[in-house]
């Protein structure tokens, strides 16, 4: 995770090279205040798919095929920050505001 409005995430491949090359991949989620938020957010891989929850609720699921757009995008009702996400089997887990929110078939939506 990165400082940068539309790009928190890098990944590198180390069979490319080190950390001083271009990495191969970038993508982010813009929230809906629209300015940079320091935050210590968690996401979860599971095969080709990132998952991370934001400051705004929002819970951003990319495929790492292609990262340009969004897979889906879910709101969350019960909290206004999401800090910890993990994914398994097609179902999503968020925790913020002292709040756990099961997404149940978040990848098949």
């Amino acid at each position: 995770q990165v400082r940068h409005l539309d790009h928190q995430m890098i990944i590198f491949d180390r069979r490319m090279g080190g950390f001083d090359k271009a990495p191969c991949c970038t993508f982010g989620y813009r929230n809906t205040n629209a300015k940079f938020q320091q935050t210590y957010t968690k996401g979860s891989i599971h095969h080709t798919f990132f998952v991370r929850g934001h400051q705004d609720g929002t819970v951003v699921l990319w495929d790492f095929r292609n990262v340009k757009n969004i897979v889906t995008k879910r709101q969350s009702q019960l909290t206004q920050s999401v800090v910890h996400t993990v994914v398994s089997d097609g179902h999503v887990v968020t925790f913020g505001d002292g709040v756990v929110t099961f997404l149940n078939d978040f990848l098949h939506s």
